[in-house]
Parts: structure tokens; C-alpha cells; sequence
């Protein structure tokens, strides 16, 4: 499921898996099957709630991602132990998202979103030996 290295209890694994989550939202979309980021969500991130309310949109509609994607710019992407918690690293990265479009399952559009580049900063913490979304915050670039 997660890329090489995103298990190891360092920054860069935590980096890694919060690169994975954002990648892995829009492919789980298309599916859709929002297991991957319900495993990685800490109950208490608002953001991570907000992604999982699009799956159940989606499933209530009967309808997936048609076309979008997040990518992540790997060259912006920093990690920190957060120095006040252990097991927090807070990882930074801008992404670029591409227009997003659902349809039902009758093809009928179901609407979407704007595409658009983000700042991301994400407070990772070390849960069961696996880095877990715990909150996240968008500002647009």
C-alpha cells in the first residue's frame, strides 16, 4: 500500500505517507474506496473527515472521480520533528491539483472542482508503529 521508506519512524518516513495520502485521495476516488485514508486518519483531523465525506457523497450518488489527480511537488517538500511532542513530525509541501469532475453511474456529471496549487502543512503523528494524519491545513499558493 505505502511507498518504500513511508513505515520508517523518522521525518522522511512521515513525509513520504503524507505524500502517499494526498496521492492516494484522488486515486481512491475514482474507485472509490476511501479505505487507504480512513487507515491513515487520526479521528481527530477535520481534514481528513472532510476527504472522507466525498466518499460518501460519492457512494449515496453511486457515482466516482472521472478525471483529477494530485501531485505533489517533491522539490518543496520539508519534514520536523515537532519539538513540544513526541512521535509529531510536521511535514510541508505544495501540490498542484488538477480540475476535479465526478459523474454518477449513469456518466451524468455530479460537478467538481476548480484545479489549483496548495500549500500543505500537515501534522503527522506516529500511531501503531504507522504515521496517521492527525490535521492538516490548505492555504492556496
Amino acid at each position: 500500500m505505502a511507498p518504500e521508506g513511508a513505515s520508517q519512524q523518522t521525518a522522511q518516513g512521515a513525509a513520504l505517507m503524507m505524500q502517499f495520502f494526498l496521492e492516494e485521495y484522488a486515486a481512491a476516488l475514482k474507485i472509490p474506496d476511501s479505505t487507504a485514508i480512513e487507515a491513515l486518519s487520526l479521528p481527530s483531523c477535520e481534514f481528513c473527515a472532510d476527504l472522507l465525506s466525498d466518499f460518501d457523497r460519492l457512494e449515496i450518488a453511486e457515482g466516482h472521480l472521472e478525471s483529477g489527480a494530485i501531485e505533489v511537488d517533491a522539490t518543496s517538500i520539508s519534514a520536523a520533528a515537532d519539538t513540544d511532542t513526541d512521535n509529531v513530525v510536521i511535514v510541508k509541501m505544495n501540490v498542484q491539483q488538477t480540475a476535479f469532475e465526478y459523474v454518477d453511474a449513469a456518466g451524468m456529471s455530479l460537478g467538481g472542482s476548480a484545479p489549483g496549487e496548495f500549500a500543505i502543512s500537515a501534522r503527522m503523528r506516529l500511531d501503531d508503529s504507522i504515521w496517521r494524519v492527525e490535521g492538516v491545513v490548505v492555504d492556496d499558493l
